[in-house]
């Protein structure tokens, strides 16, 4: 993607805002889970890979188109970019479903580890990635709308997401009671979490290092020296963000702060975070 023509972050989350409530249109899960597959997900399996997302090929190419038509229409300077990104998209339907169970790999984890690039380091690279990546967190986020009806996060606790299984991306002190929730930035499931400890190496630490923002006391970030890793956190107390994941995206300049100081976060590629620094936004959420 030409560097003069790359997302800026607030373009990043313009798109996002235009997006987020995309619904797929059909039912991704045709039987609700039963005894069996409560007992493996209460062993630590989450959802995806007990009862994975169905989704037709061609309906989710028309996510893909869908985003790609708010990113024309909100950027039109990246529309001819836009256009070869869709036309490097496989054509025929063996290849697309190929294409499709390549890039629904990706998300789908026991253990919240991440994995490569869907498609070769090419000029139409970084759009495809953003086009697919959209696509994949919308259909996930219907996936996840319809598993929250199997469980209740309480039963959870712990540090990777019950529905998709990847490492969050943000936390919230909820309410009085100052409880915490984890975010997935992949699939947008919210679920508790214990106060005390790392969900990155569960490690049970009881006086955390904390940085507050100044001048924006609603963001905290937890750091843990153990396995140098970050969470970002949102006082609802202070505020009420509209969307984790938009928040996720506005604050990466935090990101940034904490991995120039070292640290890490597992749900965010350090490569990626970096291209903030030149004011531009990495391929995906």
């Amino acid at each position: 993607m030409d560097a003069e023509r790359k997302f800026s972050i607030d373009d990043v989350v313009a798109v996002w805002k235009e997006i987020i409530d995309f619904r797929v249109g059909e039912p991704l899960v045709k039987n609700t889970p039963g005894p069996n597959e409560i007992e493996k997900w209460t062993s630590g399996i989450p959802w995806v890979l007990i009862t994975p997302p169905l989704i037709e090929v061609k309906a989710f190419f028309e996510v893909i188109n869908h985003v790609a038509g708010v990113v024309q229409e909100l950027h039109p300077a990246l529309a001819e970019e836009v256009k070869t990104g869709l036309a490097s998209l496989p054509t025929t339907r063996q290849k697309r479903k190929t294409f499709l169970n390549r890039v629904l790999a990706k998300v789908m984890h026991k253990n919240g580890s991440k994995k490569g690039p869907v498609v070769a380091s090419e000029d139409t690279a970084e759009m495809v990635e953003f086009l697919t990546g959209a696509a994949v967190n919308l259909v996930l986020r219907d996936y996840a709308r319809e598993a929250a009806a199997w469980f209740s996060d309480e039963r959870w606790l712990r540090g990777i997401c019950p529905v998709c299984g990847c490492h969050p991306c943000f936390s919230e002190l909820a309410g009085e009671s100052r409880a915490r929730n984890l975010h997935c930035g992949v699939c947008g499931t919210r679920w508790r979490f214990s106060r005390i400890g790392c969900p990155f190496c569960e490690a049970h630490i009881e006086e955390q290092k904390l940085f507050i923002l100044e001048g924006s006391s609603k963001y905290r970030v937890y750091v843990c020296d153990n396995c140098k890793s970050y969470l970002k956190t949102v006082d609802t107390q202070l505020a009420q963000p509209e969307d984790l994941l938009l928040e996720n995206i506005k604050t990466l300049f935090l990101d940034q702060l904490l991995i120039n100081e070292g640290y890490g976060h597992r749900s965010v590629p350090n490569d990626s975070v970096k291209a903030v620094e030149g004011g531009t936004a990495p391929s995906g959420p």
